[in-house]
């Protein structure tokens, strides 16, 4: 994977999206990027008799988009500057298009070419639907780059300690790579998990997964970890807690993982997963 040099945020302008929106500048800052400022206008109906209405009514939301979105990078760089010294003020690029969120999201990212898309999430409740939305969970399932979802209070901060929820697939072994490769300015270390929920663990599969790593001078930081428990989202709070994990990465296709996680969780106290961003692979960066 090349070196993230372009960041696709899209917002709505809420307070979750300018939360989220702090994090991406300053995570730009750091991985010396661009930032790509999306928002969608959904296109007005047009009436059969008044078409021309329609589309000035549609044209005057564009309009003032663009002005919000001019305030809103103004407000945020002061907002930043006056606590935070950029070391690599990134070049904030807007854009407001016309159409669908999840559709647009796809084809901007695909025709800028961004290397990263950041998205903030409500983080409102425990049901996978409502924590992140549709919006954001269209754009992992349907966008060609990595997505990086924030919750709505997160607050940025140097990325230490990676953490990979894997299944021990073939695949994993690459996107484990690429995640590294991804956060190499911040020279992380990373755990890679494996939660096994049966009755008798499997410890051979991940001693066979773990071989593949031995020797390659990459993998110094690289540890693995073998966690058992019946509930899952239980199990990964507290590993987050327990090793103070700065990002949770996930390969995109096994994006199930996180909805039988989020299953599990209705009707119970927001967990430590939902706190801490959630970095989702793609396999179109191969």
């Amino acid at each position: 994977m090349k070196k993230i040099q372009k960041i696709l945020f899209p917002t709505d302008f809420s307070s979750v999206a300018q939360n989220a929106f702090r994090y991406a500048i300053l995570l730009a800052d750091e991985l010396e990027a661009s930032v790509q400022l999306l928002h969608v206008v959904y296109p007005q109906a047009e009436p059969l008799d008044f078409p021309v209405v329609a589309t000035q009514a549609t044209q005057q939301q564009v309009g003032a988009a663009e002005s919000i979105m001019k305030r809103m990078v103004e407000e945020t760089l002061v907002q930043i500057q006056a606590s935070h010294e950029l070391k690599n003020e990134p070049v904030v690029l807007p854009d407001v298009e016309i159409g669908t969120p999840t559709s647009m999201i796809s084809r901007v990212a695909e025709r800028e070419d961004v290397d990263l898309i950041v998205m903030g999430t409500k983080g409102e409740h425990n049901m996978i639907e409502k924590t992140f939305g549709q919006v954001s969970l269209g754009t992992v399932k349907n966008t060609p780059a990595p997505v990086l979802l924030i919750p709505e209070n997160a607050t940025f901060k140097p990325v230490k300690t990676l953490a990979y929820a894997s299944n021990l697939l073939d695949s994993d072994v690459y996107y484990i790579w690429q995640t590294l490769q991804m956060m190499e300015p911040f020279q992380p270390a990373m755990k890679v998990i494996h939660v096994e929920t049966d009755d008798i663990g499997k410890p051979e599969a991940l001693e066979n997964f773990q071989q593949l790593f031995e020797g390659n001078p990459k993998a110094k930081d690289l540890s693995f970890h073998e966690l058992e428990g019946d509930e899952v989202d239980v199990v990964l709070s507290g590993f987050i807690e327990a090793w103070d994990i700065d990002i949770m990465t996930l390969y995109a296709p096994n994006y199930g993982f996180f909805e039988r996680i989020f299953h599990r969780s209705i009707g119970k106290k927001l967990l430590k997963i939902t706190e801490i961003p959630l970095l989702f692979m793609k396999k179109s960066t191969m």
